[in-house]
């Protein structure tokens, strides 16, 4: 039964992508990868940011707050990382 339903799940179909003339192998244009390179760097500065609000949050005393700060950097962080594996993957050559 579970094979079943995975089978009809719309969200287990690979991506369709609009390859355009200028790309040749490649699935982002030369604009995509500008974008997807200043994201990490977005990305990881607002991971810093939060990383200092977690060392003065603690330096306060105030652990809720330095938790929440702490969970967004590390969120950050990976979304930084994702990002810079498809800029590696599809636009560095």
């Amino acid at each position: 039964m579970a094979l079943c339903l995975i089978a009809v799940n719309p969200w287990i179909h690979p991506p369709t992508v609009n390859v355009q003339e200028d790309q040749s192998d490649s699935l982002l244009t030369k604009e995509h990868c500008k974008l997807v390179k200043k994201a990490v760097g977005d990305f990881l500065g607002a991971a810093d940011y939060f990383f200092k609000e977690v060392e003065k949050y603690k330096e306060e005393g105030a652990g809720k707050k330095s938790d929440g700060s702490f969970e967004s950097a590390v969120k950050f962080s990976e979304l930084a990382e994702n990002y810079s594996t498809v800029f590696s993957v599809w636009c560095k050559k």
